[in-house]
C-alpha cells in the first residue's frame, strides 16, 4: 500500500475532493506532452498539462507498452 500524507488523508476524508489526475508522457526523442482529467489546464512544477476531453486513463485495446 502506498503512503500519503496526514495532510492529503485529510482532504480525501473530506466531503468533496478536487484531485486530477495528470499524465507526462516523455518520448525517445526528448519531446514531452502533458495531459490532465481536469476540466482547466494545470501547471505543476513549471509544466502545462493541458486538459483533454476524451483521452482515456487506461491504454486503448491493442496498446503495447515499450518500444515497438
Amino acid at each position: 500500500m502506498k503512503s500519503i500524507s496526514s495532510a492529503l488523508a485529510t482532504h480525501l476524508a473530506g466531503p468533496v475532493t478536487t484531485l486530477a489526475t495528470c499524465w507526462r508522457i516523455s518520448r525517445i526523442d526528448g519531446r514531452e506532452f502533458f495531459f490532465t482529467d481536469h476540466d482547466r489546464d494545470l501547471s505543476f512544477e513549471g509544466n502545462l498539462y493541458k486538459a483533454s476531453s476524451g483521452y482515456p486513463p487506461s491504454p486503448s485495446p491493442g496498446w503495447k507498452a515499450g518500444p515497438h
